[in-house]
């Protein structure tokens, strides 16, 4: 299948939730790159085009607000946006996520529905 709207990346350490949000985004027509850690993430990123990165708030031992702040200050990266995914639903979590630079945020469990809502509010508020 052809993407229309470019190749989203997923950092996410669940392969059972990477899956699902991988699915959301085909039906979205991304084409989808995964990478379950930082490092992996960042490679894929510096040689891949991608339009839109779903980033898990909890990536195992690394925080992915750490994540988040580097691609802010990256030259080349600083534009892309950001979707945080995260079981953390508490308003506090989730201004700490906007601070970041996060784009839109999305707790789980999700649905279709929802995975697509906090896609348009991230591409939306980088345009």
């Amino acid at each position: 299948m052809a993407s229309v709207k470019g190749r989203a990346l997923i950092v996410e350490d669940d392969a059972d939730t990477a899956e699902l949000l991988r699915v959301h985004l085909e039906q979205l027509g991304f084409s989808v790159v995964t990478a379950s850690d930082r490092d992996t993430a960042l490679g894929l990123l510096h040689q891949l085009p991608v339009a839109l990165v779903l980033l898990d708030r909890h990536l195992g031992a690394r925080d992915a607000l750490s994540l988040l702040r580097e691609l802010r200050r990256d030259a080349v990266l600083r534009d892309l946006p950001v979707l945080m995914i995260s079981g953390r639903s508490e308003r506090a979590a989730i201004a700490a996520a906007y601070a970041a630079g996060a784009d839109g945020y999305v707790t789980k469990p999700f649905s279709a529905g929802d995975v697509a809502s906090g896609v348009e509010a991230a591409l939306g508020a980088r345009r």
